[in-house]
């Protein structure tokens, strides 16, 4: 760590105090997104949505899709079960609680256009981002795929014709970690130019492992991404673009934090049990405690996950006139996912050691390993327009889309020698829509009609293997079709180029799926029924005093129909079906303020509102399974969360720029599962508070070099975000990775253009 502290030093003294320079007039930055398949400022689109150029990702460290959760109102991104590359996104409280290759996912995630129909896998170590864009509410008349809660948008930087460019950035924090990015524009001639880019990342774990294998939270990533543009004619591109991503982090410890006091047995030396020829250790259990641990005594050794990534794109754009375009996205993905699995305490059990005894009772914690071997392939054509007539313009987006993907998911639980396979499950799942959003805009007015119309056709098949079901399940089969129509309607009218108001009706629409943990047969065919949604917003979009303060908000009520959630329907809570649980309905509003208080100080506000309901208050899953209690509220919708920021840019006499930022987000407690019983935890409310302070355009070879120091969770708060009960009839914990505490770090970037 000397160098880093030696690299504290170095930017201490290039801060000094200088003279400064006049600053110029202000505004707030204007925002362009392509939320609507066009560049188009964020002021005129009629979605409630937020979005992250460049510069706020780099400022607010947000490197994975996990850093987004409290950083925009209503929605929720966390680890899966302490899988660091497995997320499950909720957004207005629209998610699925569990990430199957047999369920699609509630928030849909795009990159560069194409939809990433695998959650596991499925975060990512930022490489050469232009902007993230996180779209609420239900998507679907202008995106491929149908998504009940809405969609979050990862759009890459594209090769540069005619320009040489290079960047590259080094991060050292604690915990020792350090990061590289690099990333290279570089011109084949006119028409041609080839982008590459990649990240190292590596991190010391957060919990110490005093047991066997290693610590608990590291990481180690290795990201690239090659990118092509090709532009033959004037009117015609071609990007080609192929990515390839390794991680092999370890799982985040899962702590029990709730459960009798009689389970304690004390954190001991381990006890060494012969077991015939073998000889195992076996750990007493760590404490019972709300707070986190520092260090941990885990069961078995703790091994890293090992996966691995690849995707290709090949996007095809030719403007056939000034007033046509024709696009076609072609892409692949497949993923390797192969991870460690730490789950906590179905019941309490007795610790017996031969010749000694009963020495304590302890919660079982069941550990195992898990894999997932994923392939997708999209297909995508749009055609995007406008024409201009006597009574006015009409502008449209016209699609078509396919696609296909194939799994084999299994499950392997421990004992105290190997890794046996339990369970595995074999899928296939096909879709095909037809989608159309068209906008009127009648001559002379600021009136804005837009209708939108998507049809969609879904198939899922499923094979189960599970030797351990009783009776033994081989090649139980799963084979549903879905169909499903969906409209939506908005009007828009624009007073003057800083007011814009909005209505629409919108309908969603979510496939049926079943569980890769199904042991019964009835309820693994059956599976649930498609859900659907229903949503009411209205919104506004405004700027005032010159455009030094944009004001936008949205509220909403949401009718959901056929909630589908993962009951246990066994003795142990590894045994559970996805079941169709009943209706509810989603209240609430989001807004955000951003406002230029000085030409150098920046203002930042957002506030999200959420109220829901369920309708049912118990369910009978059938197959034999009991009566299940569903909760009031929805899982992963906190009530309120929201955001403060303020940012600091001056310019110095020798044009050297002065920044530093401080911002604070808060996200109150929810629940963890619709079900009442056996299942659902409370997660904890988390006030989190950034900052950092940055010298950057310092000129250095022909480029600039910016210096800039970061902390995050720097109160060092302790909190949960993702807790589970975990049940039998014998007694009940409740279990819960922790997020990071205190973390900070330098980072030198360099930029030549």
């Amino acid at each position: 760590m000397k160098s880093f502290k030696s690299l504290i030093c170095c930017s201490a003294a290039i801060a000094a105090p200088m003279a400064l320079a006049a600053p110029a007039h202000a505004q707030v930055e204007e925002i362009i997104v392509t939320a609507e398949r066009r560049s188009e400022s964020l002021q005129d689109v009629p979605i409630s949505l937020s979005a992250f150029s460049e510069q706020s990702l780099e400022k607010l460290n947000l490197n994975e899709l996990e850093d987004f959760d409290a950083s925009v109102p209503n929605v929720s991104i966390t680890d899966y079960f302490g899988q660091a590359t497995t997320f499950r996104a909720f957004i207005r409280g629209i998610g699925a609680a569990t990430v199957e290759v047999t369920q699609d996912p509630a928030v849909a995630l795009y990159v560069d256009g194409v939809y990433v129909g695998s959650s596991s896998g499925g975060s990512f170590e930022a490489s050469d981002l232009e902007r993230v864009e996180v779209l609420r509410g239900p998507q679907g008349t202008l995106y491929g795929r149908n998504a009940t809660g809405g969609a979050i948008n990862l759009i890459s930087k594209k090769p540069k014709l005619g320009e040489w460019g290079f960047g590259q950035s080094v991060t050292l924090g604690n915990f020792d970690k350090f990061q590289s990015a690099t990333n290279i524009n570089i011109p084949i001639g006119d028409r041609l130019a080839l982008r590459a880019s990649g990240v190292i990342s590596k991190r010391d774990g957060t919990v110490e492992n005093l047991g066997p294998g290693k610590d608990f939270g590291a990481e180690n990533r290795l990201v690239g991404r090659l990118a092509l543009r090709y532009e033959p004619t004037d009117t015609l591109t071609f990007d080609v673009a192929a990515d390839y991503s390794e991680i092999k982090d370890t799982t985040r410890y899962q702590q029990v934090i709730e459960g009798p006091a009689a389970a304690v047995a004390g954190t001991g030396n381990p006890l060494i049990i012969p077991l015939g020829p073998v000889i195992a250790n076996v750990y007493y259990p760590d404490p019972v405690s709300s707070k986190r641990l520092n260090k941990a005594m885990p069961f078995f050794p703790v091994e890293a996950d090992n996966n691995k990534i690849f995707g290709t794109s090949l996007t095809a754009t030719w403007d056939v006139t000034d007033r046509l375009q024709i696009k076609s996205i072609t892409a692949y993905r497949d993923v390797n996912a192969d991870w460690f699995a730490m789950t906590g305490g179905s019941a309490y059990n007795e610790l017996e050691v031969p010749g000694a005894g009963i020495v304590g009772t302890f919660p079982t914690l069941s550990t195992g390993r898990a894999y997932n071997k994923f392939n997708q392939f999209t297909q995508e054509l749009q055609f995007l327009g406008d024409i201009d007539t006597s009574i006015g313009n009409f502008e449209y987006v016209t699609g078509l889309f396919y696609y296909r993907d194939e799994a084999d998911s299994g499950t392997s639980a421990a004992t105290l020698t190997s890794f046996p396979l339990t369970s595995y499950t074999l899928t296939k799942n096909r879709s095909f829509a037809i989608y159309n959003q068209t906008t009127y805009r009648p001559a002379g007015t600021g009136l804005e009609l837009t209708l939108g119309l998507r049809y969609t056709w879904d198939s899922r098949q499923a094979l189960r293997f599970d030797p351990n079901a009783t009776p033994v399940i081989d090649g139980l089969s799963y084979d549903r079709d879905f169909k499903k129509f969906n409209p939506s309607f908005t009007a828009a009218y624009k007073f003057s180029d800083d007011l814009n108001i909005y209505a629409k009706v919108v309908t969603g629409y979510r496939a049926g799926g079943t569980s890769i943990y199904s042991q019964d047969p009835a309820l693994f065919q059956r599976g649930a029924e498609p859900e659907t949604i229903t949503a009411y917003e209205g919104g506004f979009k405004s700027q005032f005093f010159d455009r030094r303060v944009r004001l936008n908000a949205a509220a909403f009520i949401m009718d959901y129909k056929n909630y589908q959630a993962s009951v246990q329907t066994g003795a142990t809570p590894a045994v559970r079906d996805i079941i169709s649980i009943g209706d509810g309905k989603i209240k609430g509003f989001e807004a955000d303020l951003q406002a230029a208080v000085t030409d150098e100080l920046t203002f930042n506000a957002s506030v999200g509102y959420l109220h829901t309901r369920f309708d049912n208050r118990s369910i009978d899953p059938g197959g034999g399974a009991p009566i299940v209690l569903v909760t009031r509220e929805f899982p992963f919708a906190p009530k309120f969360s929201y955001t403060l920021g303020l940012d600091y840019t001056r310019v110095l006499a020798n044009d050297w720029e002065l920044g530093a930022y401080v911002n604070f987000s808060h996200q109150d407690q929810s629940i963890s599962s619709a079900l009442a019983v056996r299942s659902s935890a409370t997660n904890s409310s988390k006030s989190l508070l950034d900052a950092g302070i940055s010298i950057g355009k310092i000129p250095l070879g022909g480029g600039d070099l910016k210096v800039r120091i970061w902390g995050k969770n720097l109160t060092n708060q302790d909190y949960y975000d993702a807790a589970y009960a975990s049940a039998t009839f014998a007694g009940a914990t409740v279990v819960s990775a922790f997020g990071d505490p205190r973390t900070y770090g330098i980072t030198l970037s360099y930029n030549y253009n």
